[in-house]
């Protein structure tokens, strides 16, 4: 739970995951009364499941439950990867003999003129690569992994 997230989406979320079984059979929700609450140092929630007569009022007994109220208490762990990662845009540019390639790591580079030849091909190792490539004067087309791009050389 992140401390800049709203406890009250926390807990609903929390809410809509629980699952009430008797034995093996799930049983429908609307028949119970779930409460959810977030402990102090909000690493823990507590869960009480209520059986109800399906209308919200609590039922004082119920033949499948010892007791009135089932509480249990939960555990919550960091996010390890449902925050928004945003990716860096990959960018590529020729000059001098020179092509630079940012952010396409792993990606296979073809570079292809116009007329369908395939000028280079070649897999990108790094974030940032500067590789030197011979191309006669005209126009080329780069393909590497998701990025197009097409440039003229003169």
């Amino acid at each position: 739970l992140l401390y800049s997230e709203d406890h009250n989406d926390a807990l609903a979320s929390i809410e809509e995951a629980v699952v009430i079984k008797l034995g093996n059979v799930v049983l429908p929700k609307k028949s119970f009364d779930i409460v959810t609450g977030l402990i102090t140092n909000r690493k823990q929630a507590t869960i009480e499941v209520s059986p109800t007569n399906g209308n919200g009022t609590t039922i004082a007994k119920n033949i499948n439950f010892t007791g009135t109220t089932r509480t249990k208490t939960i555990n919550i762990f960091d996010y390890t990867g449902n925050e928004v990662v945003t990716a860096s845009a990959a960018s590529v540019s020729y000059a001098n003999g020179i092509l630079r390639l940012t952010n396409l790591d792993g990606a296979i580079a073809t570079i292809v003129s116009l007329n369908g030849r395939i000028a280079a091909k070649f897999t990108v190792s790094g974030d940032e690569v500067q590789k030197e490539v011979a191309l006669t004067p005209g126009f080329y087309i780069l393909n590497a992994g998701k990025t197009v791009t097409k440039f003229i050389v003169r």
